[in-house]
């Protein structure tokens, strides 16, 4: 086991003043490595800037329009690079929480700005929504407005899955605890059984796998494009929500060099437990 830790933003700030000294106790405690970001300082205003300026030569090169430029801390920015020099000269494994502004183009701003960084990691790979009422990113048995499109444009029988959707919402709706008493024990089948899960319901899950699957590749490709050798890591729900996510964890590891599961639940919160 190596031991990494995660100097969460919100904000960022808190960790530029005194690290090495932190630093120095963190590695007599074991640790090898630490995940930064996300790649943003809040000013005192409350306005989020970025913390690496738009580098508009490297998007001209790539024939992308670059984004709107925002403001910046030389000073924060100073510091955050004394910070990362810190890190890499302890021979830590440095990742970031993101991939930068987006594409290929996004990811190489960082790197370019950020020498240091031997990865990026991306929060939810993939991830759909899944819960049974809407609290955070949508319920689990709905098509959210543009989902049809995007299903459609990978092909998928969009009004299938609909009718998968429907199907299975009915049939929760219609347990008793009687039911559930009779099969919920009686293993693979009797569950099916208990939810009646269809064929348009089975299809409305692979294409959900199939969403995830590719939103692994692309992020995957890009990192492959990149031009210095960038390691890619993701942060998915805890694999009991797998089922509901349309995550499958074990061919997650084929597009992932790391893979953090989210180990803990949020108290009323949006990752189950209420």
């Amino acid at each position: 086991m190596k031991f990494w830790v995660f100097t969460h933003s919100e904000p960022l700030e808190h960790w530029l003043e005194g690290y090495q000294q932190r630093f120095d106790a963190w590695e007599e405690g074991g640790v090898e490595g630490i995940i930064v970001g996300r790649m943003q300082f809040k000013q005192d205003d409350g306005s989020i800037i970025s913390s690496y300026p738009v580098n508009t030569k490297l998007y001209a090169e790539h024939g992308v329009e670059p984004p709107e430029e925002t403001p910046r801390d030389l000073e924060k920015e100073k510091k955050l690079q004394g910070m990362m020099d810190d890190a890499a000269a302890r021979g830590w494994q440095i990742m970031t929480f993101g991939m930068g502004r987006g594409g290929l183009v996004g990811l190489e701003d960082l790197i370019a700005f950020y020498p240091q960084i031997h990865g990026v990691i991306i929060d939810g790979p993939g991830e759909n929504h899944y819960e049974l009422a809407f609290h955070h990113g949508g319920e689990l048995l709905e098509l959210r407005p543009g989902e049809d499109q995007l299903f459609a444009s990978m092909g998928a029988d969009v009004g299938r899955m609909q009718r998968g959707i429907d199907h299975l919402q009915q049939a929760l709706c219609r347990l008793t605890p009687q039911r559930v008493r009779y099969l919920a024990q009686g293993g693979l089948f009797s569950v099916l059984n208990l939810i009646d899960l269809d064929e348009d319901g089975l299809y409305w899950l692979r294409m959900r796998q199939e969403k995830s699957r590719r939103s692994w590749e692309d992020a995957r490709t890009i990192v492959d494009q990149a031009s210095r050798k960038i390691e890619l890591g993701g942060i998915p729900r805890t694999a009991v929500f797998s089922g509901l996510t349309g995550q499958d964890y074990e061919r997650m590891a084929g597009y992932f060099d790391y893979i953090f599961p989210k180990h803990y639940y949020w108290h009323r919160g949006f990752d189950g437990l209420y």
